[in-house]
């Protein structure tokens, strides 16, 4: 009898959480992106969709056809879903993974050896193996600052021993300025995604049509970057 009546309590206290959830947290959580300015909207995809098309150009599928690649690219597309539903937490988990696979993706591209677990050893291993761009190597040595960010970020979640339905509730207090300072990670992340991925692929790159190449940066540099990485490209090219 009392095993009844306390299953019968939990029934009724799940489904008028449950109704709750249906009804505020979850209309709220996607309300919240109606808050944000549009053109910060803009932006943020403008982001994602630039590695998205990037990797998707049939031209250079030969070098981005990679299990980590995708790996990497699926967790930053979902990162950037979070971010829009002000679910920062993880939003920083996603991003993390994400740069935890781009690494990977990076050594595997190379041939060069993978430590499964280690991070820092797979940017030590990249960083001295000579097939990086001299240009790029204080990128390479970013990733650890990156990182380490999102680590120390990850691990001050706690999960608080609160009302469930207050714990989520909160996630759906989503604030500009929380956007915003997500919004400027993401498009650190991006753009450096962007260069190594340029690099890989620069034996393609630095025969397109230059201005195809030009419109296909701009999605995401500003034109002073867009001009630098046209002339670098097209100054290894001899018709």
């Amino acid at each position: 009898m009392a095993k009844t009546m306390s299953y019968n309590k939990h029934s009724d206290n799940i489904e008028q959480q449950a109704t709750e959830l249906i009804k505020s947290i979850l209309p709220n959580t996607v309300n919240n992106i109606r808050t944000i300015e549009l053109d910060k909207i803009y932006k943020s995809y403008s982001y994602v969709y630039f590695i998205h098309y990037f990797t998707n150009r049939i031209e250079l599928k030969l070098f981005v056809d990679n299990r980590y690649l995708n790996a990497s690219l699926s967790f930053y597309k979902e990162a950037y879903i979070s971010m829009l539903l002000g679910q920062k937490s993880a939003y920083i988990l996603l991003l993390r993974s994400s740069l935890e696979n781009f690494v990977k993706y990076l050594l595997s591209y190379y041939d060069l050896t993978i430590d499964p677990t280690r991070f820092k050893q797979n940017v030590h291993t990249l960083r001295s193996s000579g097939k990086i761009s001299s240009n790029l190597i204080t990128e390479v040595d970013s990733f650890i600052a990156l990182y380490r960010d999102y680590s120390g970020l990850s691990h001050s979640i706690i999960n608080r021993n609160i009302n469930l339905i207050s714990y989520l509730e909160s996630g759906t207090k989503g604030t500009e300025q929380s956007f915003l300072a997500c919004l400027e990670q993401l498009k650190k992340v991006s753009q450096k995604y962007g260069y190594f991925l340029i690099d890989v692929c620069k034996s393609s790159l630095k025969i397109w049509d230059t201005h195809d190449l030009k419109t296909m940066l701009s999605i995401t540099y500003p034109d002073s970057q867009v001009s630098k990485i046209t002339d670098s490209l097209k100054s290894t090219f001899v018709e």
